[in-house]
This record gives structure tokens, C-alpha cells and sequence, in this order.
């Protein structure tokens, strides 16, 4: 049954997302401090937690319900993946779904987009004039999850 495969994978990418080495975090204050002519060459890292997934059933969904002693819903299944973000903040394991914007952002983050590659990127959703605050959006609830690590510039 697909979805037992896909309840395998959640749960094997939540143990190591739970068992990744301690990490520091990045906070707002850290960004804030660069100046605004650096932006562009921004490249950030994730915090060794940070696992993604694409699923096509409602693992998830199910193992919260089965989790919080709830009657899980009947396995379902869509024809386009959907994206999924997992993470540890102190002992506590996170996850959620993504956009398929933010899932195409986290992922070249991951590969080592700069901040201006990621706001190139984000036009094919999103209108150039708005693509940068959007990415910026993006990053800042990154960083208030405990999702990211660090920032280095690009040169």
C-alpha cells in the first residue's frame, strides 16, 4: 500500500531531522545587521535538521491523527506531489506543508542559491516588482522556525 511507504518515509525523516546534530540558529537581528547592498550575494544554510519531502498521499495527516490518538482519515492521493518540511527547534520536531513557491525556494537555498537567485526564481509566481519582498517573507519565517543556520555573502 503506497501510503504505509510514504508513513515509512515521514517517519524515518522526522528521526533525523530528531537525531541531526545540534546546530546554531540564525537570528533576524544577524540578517538586519547586513547592509542592504549585500542582500543579493546572501547565501544561507539550513540547520543539519532540516529534511523536505514530497509526498503524494496524506502521510502526514495521518500520522498526526494515529500521534494525537485520533481516528486518521482514509488514505488520499493527488497526482502532483506535495511538499513537506520537517525540522527540529531545541527537542521539539516540527513539519508542515509548502507551497510550491516556498518548496522551490527552500530547495535552491539548500543547493546554495543566493538570496537574489532565490528572487529570480520566485518570479515565475510572483510579479518582479514584488519577487525580493516575497523572498523575504519567506526567509524571515525560515529563520523564526529555527530553520536556518547561517549566512555567509557570495563573492
Amino acid at each position: 500500500i503506497p501510503v504505509l511507504a510514504e508513513l515509512a518515509r515521514f517517519e524515518w525523516a522526522k528521526g533525523l531531522a530528531f537525531d541531526a546534530p545540534d546546530d546554531t540558529f540564525l537570528g533576524i537581528q544577524e540578517i538586519a545587521r547586513i547592509p542592504g547592498e549585500n542582500w543579493p550575494d546572501m547565501a544561507f544554510q539550513t540547520h543539519a535538521s532540516v529534511q523536505r519531502l514530497d509526498l503524494f498521499s496524506n502521510a502526514p495527516l495521518i500520522w498526526k491523527a494515529v500521534a494525537a490518538e485520533q481516528e486518521p482519515s482514509q488514505p488520499a492521493y493527488t497526482d502532483e506531489p506535495l511538499a513537506w518540511i520537517i525540522w527540529r527547534h531545541d527537542l521539539k520536531v516540527f513539519f508542515r506543508s509548502l507551497s510550491v513557491d516556498e518548496a522551490w525556494a527552500i530547495d535552491n537555498l539548500q543547493q546554495g542559491a543566493c538570496f537574489a537567485e532565490i528572487c529570480t526564481g520566485l518570479c515565475v509566481w510572483v510579479d518582479e516588482i514584488h519577487a525580493a519582498q516575497h523572498a523575504a517573507g519567506l526567509l524571515k519565517g525560515w529563520v523564526e522556525s529555527g530553520m536556518i543556520r547561517s549566512v555567509q555573502l557570495k563573492t
